[in-house]
Parts: structure tokens; sequence; C-alpha cells
């Protein structure tokens, strides 16, 4: 209840004051039954409108009413409250009319954001039986979680990143081995047929059934044989994109090239036995050449996303994931939960543009742009677009400098917290490498000894540079210490990093850096809008 707008401002003195350290008061004495439990700080709804009640003689009606005025902040019914309350202290109790006032304005600060004692108690307990889940049974909690979102892109995509950060592999959706909701298997999630784009639950269930009680499918034209009527080409051609036929061919291309001729022999009798006697005899009947298609790691991530909604077994960011971490940027979750006029910088692949025209004319982009977590709306508007319109591609992958914008609720009530974000500054991904200063290499602390730590200066002395060089030692706990090489220093290359992994592991290079203070795309640099030194000196 505290981690809301209004009080979390007060949680450290909310600790301060559980702990000893600090004094319990109250702004009057009669608040002491009513806020002693939470040591004098007004958290929770009930104790706003029992606060009304003591204090200015309000009933609980009119204190839910007061409530109410003050979760809307409309300021003509804030007004009428205002003098009700404050005439109602002096009535009641002889307060004074400047302590009332300050008693009031406290109410309001927290009124509009608390929780009700009785939603708080409910989100504690849910949240810790999830963390038990959680932290006792991970895989069977992330299956479980995942089949709770099914139909939610965005919540998929999500869960599965949170499986890859806890080591749980979520494994490829698959005719003969998934069933209709996530599942477990072999200690892995086997992805859910009805997580599919086009499929749906009645069609997967189908699937599943006819799999069950007839054996499992021996090939892609065994199961449109089998499905025909019920699956029809668009969910065939998700499931393709999906991988669902990898175990028959793990070339999705040649998949979808063949999938027009698969579909017409499922629907005729008479090209499966004309395909049989040219089998047994020759070319009684032509059929179409085999198709011979390359399939390279962007077509296979482009038919994820267009199968799931999501990337799913990468994200075209995955190749910088170091960098990305390295310059601090902010996810799109962390984003969404920011508030109206926050700075912030943000990476991810551009997945969509709109372009659009303002009231004078003037032309402007809506470009959507997703990283590991989700996706969210990049407004563009003219001045910055000017400088960066060749980079607004999609699949381009770019970092974003810029300002939080949360959108008001309609008349409707729908909209209200949907955050945009206005770019200040657009940047190609990859030229934001320039940012970074320092070299990171990570290494368990029980498996370095002199043969590691010679390789490592040998390759630091292949490539000689001035950004810094730290190695992090990992010890059995997971703590780590760090020590910076005094007497080496490299050039952050492609060559360098692609050698240290080669010695020490792909995940054992991290980076450090920062990101430029913004200047807007087509504005020229000022005098003063960057340090002075080696990032004046980059830019």
């Amino acid at each position: 209840a505290l981690y809301r707008p209004g009080p979390m401002e007060l949680i450290p003195q909310y600790l301060a004051r559980k702990v000893g350290k600090e004094p319990i008061s109250y702004e009057h004495p009669l608040l002491e039954p009513i806020c002693s439990e939470t040591y004098g700080v007004m958290i929770y709804q009930e104790q706003v409108m029992q606060a009304a009640q003591v204090l200015a003689g309000y009933s609980l009606g009119k204190a839910d009413l007061l409530r109410r005025a003050m979760g809307k902040k409309k300021p003509e019914e804030m007004a009428a409250q205002h003098d009700v309350f404050v005439e109602g202290c002096a009535k009641f109790n002889k307060i004074p009319e400047v302590k009332a006032e300050r008693i009031f304005d406290l109410l309001a600060k927290f009124a509009g954001y608390g929780f009700n004692k009785s939603h708080a108690a409910g989100y504690a307990y849910l949240s810790y039986i999830t963390a038990y889940l959680k932290a006792n049974f991970p895989v069977e909690f992330i299956a479980a979680t995942l089949t709770s979102e099914l139909g939610d892109f965005k919540k998929l995509a999500k869960f599965v990143n949170e499986a890859h950060r806890m080591g749980i592999a979520v494994l490829g959706p698959d005719v003969n081995s998934s069933f209709v909701p996530f599942t477990i298997e072999d200690g892995n999630v086997r992805f859910g047929l009805a997580g599919v784009k086009n499929l749906g639950t009645g069609a997967s269930e189908f699937i599943v059934r006819e799999r069950q009680e007839h054996g499992p499918y021996e090939s892609i034209l065994d199961f449109l044989i089998r499905t025909k009527g019920t699956v029809n080409r668009k969910a065939v051609e998700s499931l393709v994109k999906a991988g669902a036929f990898d175990g028959f061919d793990p070339n999705r291309a040649a998949l979808l090239g063949s999938l027009e001729w698969e579909m017409n022999k499922a629907a005729s009798e008479k090209l499966r036995f004309a395909e049989r006697q040219f089998d047994m005899f020759g070319s009684i009947q032509e059929a179409p050449e085999s198709v011979s298609v390359k399939f390279d790691t962007h077509e296979l991530l482009s038919y994820e996303k267009a199968a799931f909604g999501f990337y799913f077994s990468s994200h075209p960011l995955e190749p910088y994931r170091a960098e990305y971490e390295a310059l601090g940027l902010s996810t799109i979750a962390q984003i969404e939960s920011m508030h109206d006029g926050d700075r912030a910088s943000l990476g991810g692949v551009i997945t969509g543009r709109r372009a659009r025209r303002d009231k004078r004319d003037r032309e402007y982009a809506i470009i959507n742009v997703e990283d590991f977590d989700g996706g969210i709306e990049v407004m563009v508007f003219s001045d910055v677009l000017e400088g960066c319109r060749t980079m607004l591609k999609t699949d381009n992958l770019v970092a974003v400098q810029g300002t939080v914008k949360v959108r008001a609720a309609g008349a409707s009530g729908r909209g209200s917290g949907v955050p945009q974000f206005w770019a200040d500054r657009v940047m190609l991904f990859r030229d934001c490498s320039r940012y970074l200063n320092a070299l990171v290499v990570v290494v368990a602390e029980r498996d370095l000894d002199d043969v590691m730590l010679l390789k490592l200066k040998e390759r630091l002395e292949e490539h000689p540079g001035n950004s810094l060089v730290y190695l992090r030692l990992v010890r059995p706990d997971g703590t780590s210490r760090e020590m910076k090489l005094r007497e080496q220093r490299a050039a952050l290359s492609n060559e360098l990093v692609a050698s240290l992994r080669e010695v020490f592991g792909p995940d054992s290079i991290k980076f450090k850096g920062e990101m430029p203070p913004c200047v807007r795309n087509g504005e020229r640099f000022r005098k003063g809008a960057y340090p002075r030194g080696r990032q004046a000196a980059r830019q």
C-alpha cells in the first residue's frame, strides 16, 4: 500500500519509525487510534475516511464522497469539501483553521492514490503465494503463468523472457509434442498450441485429440489430411512459421514454399495417387521441383514474430545485449511505470512505422519499438524527423532519447495511463558503441589461473586502445568483486570481443558506458551541450 505515488515518499519515514529510529507523531491526538498501526503514517483509504469522521464529524457515507472527490482531484469538488472539512473540525473538535487545512492537505495528498486495506491485504497475500511458488516450483510456475496469459502476446513475451532469465528453456511448439496449454517436458516448458496466432483453442484441441487417438503425425501431408476441414491454411502457415513442423523439415521457408502443393495433395486423392505412381514408375504426373530456399536467422525471427506476436527463440537486439545493459537504457516495462514528463532513453527494434501530418501540415512519424520485454509507440515529430528519417525503417535497431507522455482518459474512461514516448533524438543502435568506455571480463573465481591471465594479457595486447579493462571475479555464492587492470587498455573492437569470448565463454564480456546528454536530431551541437574530454571527442 505504501508503494504508491502519494505514500511512497514516506517509506523511509515509515521504516525509521518501525525500527525506533524516529519518534512516532500525529497531526492531532484523535488520529492516534486510527494511525497507530501504521506508525502515524496515513496509508489506507479507510484511515482517510475515519479521520474525516472523527475530526470533522463526517458520516462514513460522506467520508467516502470526500475520498472520491480527492481521488478525482476536481478543483470545484475539492474546494467544497475543503470548506466542509475545515468548518467541521472547528465545530466538533475546536481545531484551528490553519491546522485543519494542513490535515486536509495531508489527506488529499494520499487519498487519490492509496489502497483500501482489504485490497492491500489481498495483494500482499497473493504476492507471498506467487513468490513461494516461483521460488520452489519455478518450471511449473512459468508454465502455469504462460497458460494464464494465452491470447495476450505482450505478456507471453514478458514471461518467456523471464523464463530465459531464470535459466528455464521454453521449447517451441511441435505438432507431435505440444498440448493446448503450456506444459512441462523433461524439466523444460513446451509451448502450447493455443499460443500460436491464428490457431485458436478449438483447432488446437482437435490437433491434440487426433494425435492421441490415431498416433503421431508422420509428415506435413499426413497432418494436412488428418486435420482437413478443421485447421485452415492461415493456421497451418502460422504453425510452419512457429516451427511446429521442424521435426519434419527445419527449413521453414522451404515448407512454406511447398505448402500450396501439399495442401492440394491433401485435398485430392487423385494427386496423391499420381504421386505414388510417380514414386513407383517415374513421371506419370509432373510434381513441382523441390523448393530450396536459403533460410537465415533474420527470416526465422520474422516468422516467429508473425506466428507468436513476439520474438521467441531470440531477439534482433540480442547480439547487442552487453552494450544494451552497459548503457543503462530503460526497458519499455520500466517506461510504462514512469510518470508523464519523465526523461528516459530506450533501445529496440522498429517493428512498424506510420506517417502522419499535424494541423500545420508538417510530417511526423509514429514508430513501434520493441525491446526484450515489450513494445511502445514512439512519436517522432517534424523537428526531430528531419535528422533521422533514413533510420526509421522496419527491422532497424535504434536507441531513442526522449520524454514519457501518458495519454489522458477519453470520454469513455479508456486510454488512461497508456504511455507514449516522444523522441528528442534517434540513433542507430550500432552507433551507440561510441559511448562505451570500458571492457569487463567476467570469470568464475575458482577457474582463474595463470594460464587464463596470460591469455587475457595476450588478447588485450593484440588490440591496444584507450578503453579501461576490468576483471570481475564471481565467487561460488554468486557475489563478485571487480578490479581494474592498471597496465592494460584496449580498443573495444568486435575482433577483441570475439577473441575474448573464445577463451572465457559467450557470456563473459560486459561493457561500461553512459549515454550522452540529449541533443535533438538536426540540431547543431551547442557549446556546453556535451562534457569535455573523450566523450565530446567521440560525439
